[in-house]
């Protein structure tokens, strides 16, 4: 082969080589900014189209694994950090080795999860006050409690409501008063045959459906209660149905940043809409998921936050309410609060019990309900 051959070889790859850098880049940023609007169903095609070109960077490999993670195809998350780890052991993504072990439980797996905590709980035990190290731990007693309770498992129906009140969207955040069913819902008022949403206004709103005669009615949304561009639900009414509690939240990505709001309820009609004050919305934090409730003789609003002085995440707190509009001093719930997220607080007047989701506690992967007894 001449020298002049050669060079143009060298040449045509040098710009093979570059172009295919240039469209993996181009692959990864669009990808990012899918995955930080949660649109992980493009973002997950991004990656993928990405690997088609370089399937043995872990930094992808990484990525695809985190968006497979939110978008709740564990299974291949599974996978997909597996191969992260068997490449980097938890050198460059410190959490690679923890999620291998978390999609396991989420898949069932528990026996081969509990060996990847153990694992991890070695690999991490240099920083015993680290997250990492204290997760691991908590895992492979948690592992161990759902492979006994798997063998106590009770037997229980459950029945979905009509579709009056669900849609092939997410309803969720109930109430009850004065014979309607509050709820909140995330709908689209146009979808494809696909399910592509059309709409400009892609919130989460409140609903309200009458209950006669056994049935649900058909559930209108509560116009007064609407924020063009902001989202509101889970609401909760006060003790005499007079106040109506609700979350206002802006889009932060897939999540949401909320603060509690109150509505005056009276006669059918909703007036004077405002915000609590600072005592509940902490300024910079995220406050959401009001319940309503009495202890001891007195009306109090529990709810979710990630306000200075959490342990970690969004942990539960509570206020006594005074004359319907004087917040005591909001306090944590310490006993039940974790450095994970602890969320959507209920109380049940009849067995003393404050029921609550957690990922920290004892489960069966991911969020688990919880129920503690007041004393």
């Amino acid at each position: 082969m001449s020298r002049l051959h050669l060079i143009i070889l060298v040449f045509l790859f040098q710009i093979g080589c570059s172009f295919g850098q240039s469209k993996i880049g181009a692959y990864l940023k669009y990808a990012e900014e899918k995955y930080n609007k949660g649109d992980y169903f493009y973002a997950i095609e991004l990656y993928e189209k990405a690997m088609q070109l370089d399937s043995n960077s872990v930094a992808v490999i990484w990525k695809y694994a985190e968006t497979l993670r939110a978008y709740k195809d564990y299974r291949k998350a599974e996978y997909y950090y597996k191969k992260v780890y068997s490449q980097e052991e938890a050198g460059i993504y410190p959490y690679s080795l923890l999620y291998v072990g978390l999609m396991q439980k989420q898949n069932g797996k528990y026996d081969e999860a509990l060996e990847t905590f153990k694992k991890a709980k070695k690999k991490y035990a240099k920083e015993k006050k680290d997250y990492l190290y204290l997760k691991s731990k908590r895992e492979v007693e948690s592992c161990l409690w759902a492979k006994s309770a798997l063998k106590d498992t009770a037997k229980v129906d459950f029945f979905r409501l009509p579709e009056s009140i669900n849609s092939k969207d997410s309803e969720f955040g109930h109430s009850m008063n004065d014979g309607k069913f509050y709820f909140s819902s995330l709908r689209a008022d146009s979808i494809s045959s696909a399910e592509e949403v059309y709409s400009t206004t892609y919130k989460t709103r409140i609903y309200q459906a009458e209950f006669k005669q056994g049935k649900f009615e058909q559930s209108q949304r509560v116009e007064d209660l609407l924020y063009e561009n902001l989202n509101t639900g889970n609401g909760s009414f006060s003790l005499d149905g007079e106040r109506f509690y609700f979350s206002l939240c802006s889009d932060e990505g897939y999540n949401y940043r909320c603060k509690i709001m109150v509505a005056s309820f009276r006669n059918g009609k909703w007036t004077q809409i405002d915000s609590l004050g600072e005592i509940i919305n902490e300024p910079g934090s995220n406050t959401t998921m009001p319940h309503i409730a009495e202890l001891d003789g007195q009306e109090v609003l529990f709810f979710s936050s990630d306000r200075n002085e959490s342990e970690g995440g969004m942990d539960l707190w509570y206020s006594f309410i005074k004359n319907g509009n004087q917040f005591g001093k909001a306090r944590a719930i310490k006993t039940l609060n974790s450095p994970d997220n602890e969320l959507s607080p209920w109380w049940d007047e009849n067995t003393k019990k404050l029921y609550f989701t957690s990922s920290w506690h004892d489960g069966f992967g991911g969020y688990d309900i919880h129920s503690s007894t007041y004393n």
